[in-house]
């Protein structure tokens, strides 16, 4: 005999099919006589469970288990994998911040050393460039009146100290405060500054290591003097800011800035 659903084949013992679970009918083995004779022997208080008895071995849920044990480790590897990478994607990221922030500096620190040098050798070369005129003959004039020679004007010649003294000097009265990245400014030396010399005060000490300004006044002013080199753009600049100024000159910016809010300049 074979189940009615399935199509499996069944024993005659079978009160369930043991590929689907549906109910087998008791006259699905029995003739007409027999369903009746075992309808009389049931009486009303007779239940299911006297009649039938489930077998459990005559019926099995397939087991899926080990299925879902690997979908479980197919998981666990893939999560494995996906942290690893973003935790090596950080560490490369880092890496490469901290050797570019590096490289800036070193490429910063060269630049401004060959400038230094550069300076230098202008100056050594510079000293011996003044030197006494040959006194000129006047030309003979046929004149009545008599001629006047001449006098010889003694022209100085300066030895290197005093060309670089010279240098310094001049260069010092380019500065509103000279000494504003060496030494600490105090308030007594702000007041009386016009908005101004405030403004140009606070920006030579940005000036000092090559700043380029978006301002075309300010750019003006400080193309106007000897010691101004343009080197670095503002964007650039003030992304390494904190690293290139040392502690007289942040708070130097600081202490200006202070006064030219007070004064209601900003």
């Amino acid at each position: 005999m074979f189940c009615e659903k399935c199509g499996a084949k069944l024993k005659p013992e079978d009160k369930f099919c043991p590929e689907c679970g549906n109910t087998v009918k008791l006259d699905y083995f029995m003739d007409d006589n027999e369903n009746r004779a075992f309808s009389e022997e049931v009486d009303e208080d007779t239940t299911d469970t006297d009649i039938f008895s489930w077998d459990d071995q005559s019926y099995k849920v397939p087991d899926n288990s080990g299925n879902r044990n690997n979908e479980k480790r197919t998981i666990k590897w893939i999560v494995a994998v996906s942290i690893s990478i973003a935790f090596l994607f950080v560490v490369a990221v880092f890496l490469w911040g901290v050797t570019r922030q590096k490289f800036m500096k070193s490429q910063y620190n060269v630049e401004v050393q060959a400038k230094k040098n550069q300076a230098l050798i202008n100056d050594e070369n510079s000293t011996d460039m003044l030197t006494p005129k040959a006194a000129v003959e006047p030309s003979s004039i046929p004149v009545s009146q008599p001629t006047v020679e001449p006098e010889e004007v003694e022209i100085p010649v300066f030895s290197g100290e005093q060309r670089a003294a010279e240098i310094e000097k001049a260069t010092q009265e380019d500065y509103i405060f000279p000494e504003s990245s060496s030494t600490y400014l105090s308030q007594s030396q702000l007041n009386g500054l016009t908005k101004e010399e405030l403004l140009y005060a606070r920006n030579e000490i940005y000036a000092r290591h090559g700043r380029i300004f978006i301002d075309t006044n300010i750019q003006a002013y400080f193309n106007s003097k000897s010691w101004y080199t343009p080197m670095y753009n503002a964007e650039e600049f003030d992304a390494n800011q904190e690293k290139i100024f040392n502690d007289y000159e942040k708070k130097n910016v600081e202490l200006i800035l202070k006064e030219e809010k007070a004064k209601g300049y900003l």
